[in-house]
C-alpha cells in the first residue's frame, strides 16, 4: 500500500510537472515512480494527469539512457515548412 504524499506536496510536483517539456515530464514522472513500491504508478498517474503509457515510456527511457533523446524537443526536420520551401516560385 502506498502513503499519499501531503497534499501541498501533490501540488508542487504538479506545478513543477506542468513547466517540463514533454520530454522531461516523461523522465520526472518516471523518477517519482521508481521512489515508490508497487501501484506507484496509478498513484503517480493521478497526481500528475499523465497516462501510465507515459510513465512506461519514462522508465524504458531511463533504464536505456541512450534512448533519451538529446538537444531539443522535436524531431528535426520536423514542424511546418518555411514559405519558400512551400511555395519555390
Amino acid at each position: 500500500m502506498i502513503e499519499p504524499y501531503d497534499k501541498v506536496i501533490e501540488e508542487q510536483m504538479l506545478l513543477v510537472y506542468k513547466q517540463f517539456s514533454e520530454k522531461d515530464q516523461r523522465l520526472y514522472a518516471a523518477i517519482e515512480v521508481s521512489k515508490l513500491p508497487r501501484g506507484g504508478q496509478s498513484y503517480i498517474s493521478k497526481i500528475l494527469g499523465c497516462t501510465r503509457v507515459t510513465i512506461r515510456h519514462g522508465l524504458k527511457e531511463l533504464n536505456h539512457s541512450e534512448q533519451i533523446p538529446s538537444g531539443g524537443i522535436r524531431h528535426k526536420g520536423s514542424g511546418r515548412k518555411t514559405a519558400i520551401e512551400k511555395y519555390p516560385e
